[in-house]
């Protein structure tokens, strides 16, 4: 299970594309190399105040670390899930 270390959350993202480009639709997050990565990344962005368990499991999402978030994703999309964040199937925002 994840530490719960205090992390800083993303809220000064800008908006990127599926490219990584700065995104003027309006999309939230930087787009993931690791699918696990990203799933977490669209269920926790949302709903990350910046501190505890679903902070932590934002940040693993950040690391790209598709090891890490495969074995976290279970965990922190249940998570976040519960405190409002959603994605599809695809992984997307709901």
């Amino acid at each position: 299970m994840l530490g719960l270390a205090a992390v800083s959350g993303c809220g000064d993202d800008e908006p990127v594309d599926a490219d990584g480009a700065v995104d003027e639709g309006g999309s939230h997050h930087e787009h993931l190399e690791s699918e696990a990565c990203q799933a977490i990344m669209d269920a926790c962005h949302d709903v990350d105040v910046g501190e505890g368990e679903i902070s932590a499991c934002h940040e693993v999402a950040h690391d790209d670390d598709d090891t890490e978030c495969m074995a976290e994703s279970e965990h922190c999309i249940e998570l976040c899930e519960a405190a409002g964040g959603h994605h599809d199937e695809d992984g997307g925002q709901e």
